[in-house]
């Protein structure tokens, strides 16, 4: 008679061996958390690339920068750049394209900064603007200026940074009504930052605009130096805003589906790549 097959290894485990196994995985598997710096804290990763940065050199909270750049492993603790971080610094000093994106809302402005290098790409983000579920037209008009406004450095591939701008910006499945609507943009600019402000005209697609939550969101892309205005409207919709003609101090909203807005993010990355490689020399 066959005995029966030894048991495999891993399926004779106790308890409390499995929990040790699944705590090393999950060990070996973590992420580092983005350290937090100012620009001020860029420029030492930078300079860290030419000479040593001592933290007995600078004062709070330029020295906490340093060590969390360190704790980060950018910065040896000689002071020096890591030269695994090499490629960091130079997309920064050289950059194929750079891409910023600012979003008002009330008195708060929040950025993204990336430059993408050969390699790798440098991301400075400051806390999310996406609107949740959760949020109401007040408080995203009450938004008060960043007590901290730090931002998280990650070095990532530059195919990942339109991926972080789309999460940042909270894009995705929106509602994308077929109109245009037209609106003064003293009007618009007034709703910004009070809900309380009359809807101007009576077009039904404004007036759902009108109830959510809004703000403003420029992108620009260097160096082609293109720039485009959103207006995130929560659960109505994410919209494209554009001068009339005319000339009047006016603008018409057009309708921006989710997919549209990754192929804008993807068409300025795009265009100031190619502005790079056409321009002169």
């Amino acid at each position: 008679m066959n005995s029966a097959p030894a048991s495999a290894p891993a399926f004779g485990l106790s308890d409390a061996e499995r929990l040790e196994r699944y705590r090393l995985l999950q060990q070996a598997t973590a992420q580092r958390e983005a350290p937090l710096i100012t620009e001020a804290g860029l420029r030492l990763m930078v300079e860290s690339a030419t000479s040593p940065q001592r933290p007995e050199a600078f004062g709070e909270p330029l020295r906490a920068e340093l060590e969390g750049l360190v704790q980060a492993g950018v910065i040896g603790t000689d002071g020096r750049l890591n030269p695994a971080a090499k490629d960091l610094v130079e997309a920064v000093r050289r950059p194929n394209v750079q891409l910023q994106i600012e979003v008002a809302a009330g008195q708060s402005v929040r950025t993204f900064r990336a430059w993408l290098g050969y390699q790798r790409a440098v991301v400075l983000a400051q806390s999310r603007p996406a609107i949740t579920a959760a949020d109401s037209p007040l408080d995203v008009a009450g938004r008060r200026p960043l007590t901290q406004p730090d931002y998280r450095l990650q070095a990532v591939v530059p195919g990942w940074v339109p991926v972080a701008a789309a999460q940042w910006l909270g894009l995705g499945p929106r509602e994308s009504p077929a109109a245009s609507p037209r609106l003064p943009l003293p009007a618009l600019f007034r709703r910004l930052g009070d809900p309380g402000t009359p809807v101007p005209g009576d077009d039904p697609v404004l007036a759902r605009i009108w109830e959510q939550p809004m703000q403003l969101c420029v992108i620009s892309a260097e160096p082609s130096g293109e720039r485009r205005i959103l207006l995130d409207a929560a659960r109505a919709g994410l919209w494209l805003l554009a001068r009339e003609d005319s000339g009047a101090d006016a603008t018409v909203l057009a309708p921006l589906p989710a997919h549209a807005a990754w192929r804008l993010l993807l068409t300025l990355i795009v265009n100031a790549d190619k502005a790079r490689r056409t321009g002169p020399i």
